[in-house]
């Protein structure tokens, strides 16, 4: 599983097979969850904030995505990923609707920052600012995370008597992850991560070094 707005786990699928030269059986994305959550909600129109591949892509599958403003009353606001064009007016139109509206806020990406240095900006960081600016305003929203470390055994298709072992580099979302669902984790060790965050139960180097 991957905290990816952008991609679907098919994607990503594809892209790993090229780098490692091997089929992975299933993989899932946040992007797939959050598909699966528009498809079980009705709701009329929705607000994008993030590029317009995905905006392509998003399209293909729903009606009711709006890129623009357009003067629309919006019942929910999804985050995928970081605009890259007009992004000051496009954050902007987001607070807007947020505010006017009380839609649904759905992130579709929840990696709060990039665990090696040079840290750079994520889709979650915006919606994060446009949520507290608007909580200036006194509103309140349902709003949906979809990703580490917000899954539950059910989404991961994890069954009671699974033997499960979490795997990753980011402790903030693979060990924290690991962690409240009662899994074993093992934390990748990156040369700028405090091996005591969050405990994880073993630390490995590298990947091959787990293997």
């Amino acid at each position: 599983f991957s905290n990816i707005g952008s991609k679907s786990g098919k994607e990503l699928n594809m892209d790993l097979e090229k780098i490692f030269n091997i089929k992975i059986p299933k993989v899932r994305t946040s992007y797939d969850l959050m598909v699966d959550f528009l498809s079980q909600n009705n709701y009329k129109n929705i607000y994008h904030y993030g590029n317009q591949k995905v905006q392509k892509k998003l399209t293909k599958k729903f009606n009711n995505i709006h890129f623009e403003k357009e003067n629309k009353k919006f019942d929910a606001v999804i985050f995928t990923s970081l605009i890259s064009n007009n992004w000051i007016s496009k954050t902007q139109d987001a607070l807007n609707i947020i505010i006017s509206n009380n839609p649904d806020v759905l992130l579709g990406n929840p990696d709060r920052i990039s665990i090696n240095p040079p840290y750079s900006f994520t889709v979650s960081l915006f919606h994060d600012a446009i949520l507290e600016m608007s909580r200036k305003f006194n509103n309140k929203h349902n709003y949906f995370e979809f990703g580490k470390p917000h899954l539950t055994n059910e989404k991961l298709n994890i069954e009671l008597n699974d033997k499960v072992v979490f795997i990753g580099d980011n402790p903030w979302t693979d060990i924290d992850q690991g962690k409240k669902l009662k899994h074993k984790t093992v934390l990748i060790k990156k040369n700028n991560h405090n091996i005591n965050f969050n405990n994880p139960d073993f630390i490995v180097n590298s990947l091959n070094e787990l293997l």
